[in-house]
């Protein structure tokens, strides 16, 4: 079976890494480079959602960061490239007596139902008293914090090359700079897509992307862009956090090996398909990140990017076959949760095309 997937963003290149490893000839066309979207304008912090959100979609996305740690090793296995990964946790600093509240509440449900969870000894989640932040770390909390053992951290730059190799490894074509204009479809059914240089045939498309999914897909792929900004900042080892720090919707990602401190990050649907980093956003994130973590006080930004996260209906991926042309296949809008999906939703976008298997309906 051949199969074009269009984007090689982390969710477009898991899915076409599965379907040629389940003997599909697969070509991705991705208008940039691989990655270049959402995929590498994000931090790479993966802490799953509230144990209190018990729907399908949540439920899901603790199942995929559950099992993540596996889809990197077997990234690295297959490419022959590290995928740096560490689970060293995340704290949140609490703003308000009701944030508090659903700590205590949160943390009790996590321990209860979060079972085979890869962490340490003790409990998944735990609310930190109001004060014991200080003691430990010099971070005021009057509020308290919460603490989850759960929340990881993948160097996306690594995982997007790991990926490329991976695909070539499974003889994965992949074309970059090439822009899909719009699907070739013959009698209801799609036979390939029109791009910037040429026709590509296929027996099935596979549309993966992201925020300019609707650009080729039309109403069924109703993916709307919303931009996030982000800095890096140099700091040494000595001075970085042991952990992700978060406070309102400043969240701090430490890779004191690599020298540097990850600060995100704005949410900016208003900015439509405009990507450019501005001095406000870059203000607002330094001083952010200085007044959680008073080490980075002075710190230097090294690298300041901007990116379009796909935004669903009501913040939810789509995944499922086309409903109105044969042969089309829709994997986007993962929003904030692309990277941590991204080892499951491969799996089961190459499942459901090759052999028909079932996917989840959220």
């Amino acid at each position: 079976m051949k199969i074009v997937v269009i984007g090689g963003g982390v969710i477009g290149l898991s899915c076409a890494w599965r379907l040629g490893a389940r003997g599909a000839r697969v070509t991705v066309l991705e208008r940039r480079r691989c990655g270049a979207g959402a995929t590498l304008a994000s931090l790479g912090a993966l802490w799953p959602p509230s144990a209190l959100a018990r729907g399908p979609l949540q439920q899901w996305h603790r199942e995929c960061l559950r099992r993540f740690a596996r889809f990197a090793a077997e990234a690295e296995r297959a490419s022959g490239m590290p995928v740096p990964m560490k689970r060293g946790g995340r704290l949140e600093i609490l703003t308000s007596v009701a944030a508090a509240e659903r700590a205590r509440q949160e943390a009790e449900a996590a321990c209860g139902e979060w079972s085979g969870w890869p962490t340490g000894e003790g409990p998944i989640q735990q609310y930190v008293e109001a004060g014991e932040t200080e003691r430990r770390l010099g971070i005021a909390a009057p509020f308290g914090a919460l603490r989850c053992e759960a929340t990881a951290q993948v160097h996306v730059p690594s995982l997007v090359r790991g990926l490329v190799a991976a695909c070539a490894a499974e003889r994965v074509e992949i074309r970059e700079g090439i822009e899909a204009d719009r699907l070739k479809v013959e009698g209801g059914r799609v036979r390939g897509v029109e791009t910037s240089t040429g026709s590509v045939s296929a027996d099935a498309v596979l549309l993966c992307a992201g925020a300019w999914a609707s650009a080729v897909g039309g109403e069924e792929a109703m993916v709307r862009p919303a931009k996030g900004q982000g800095i890096a900042v140099a700091v040494s080892e000595r001075d970085a956090p042991g952990c992700i720090l978060k406070r309102g919707p400043i969240y701090l990602v430490p890779w004191p090996e690599r020298g540097e401190v990850l600060v995100g990050s704005t949410t900016e649907p208003e900015a439509g398909f405009d990507e450019t980093p501005t001095e406000e956003a870059r203000r607002m994130l330094l001083e952010g990140a200085t007044a959680l973590w008073p080490g980075l006080d002075g710190a230097k930004v090294v690298r300041h990017w901007g990116g379009l996260r796909p935004d669903g209906p009501k913040h939810r991926p789509i995944m499922r076959a086309s409903e109105e042309m044969r042969g089309l296949w829709i994997c986007c809008g993962h929003y904030k949760t692309g990277i941590g999906m991204a080892g499951e939703t491969g799996a089961l976008m190459a499942g459901a095309m090759l052999r028909g298997e079932t996917l989840p309906v959220f």
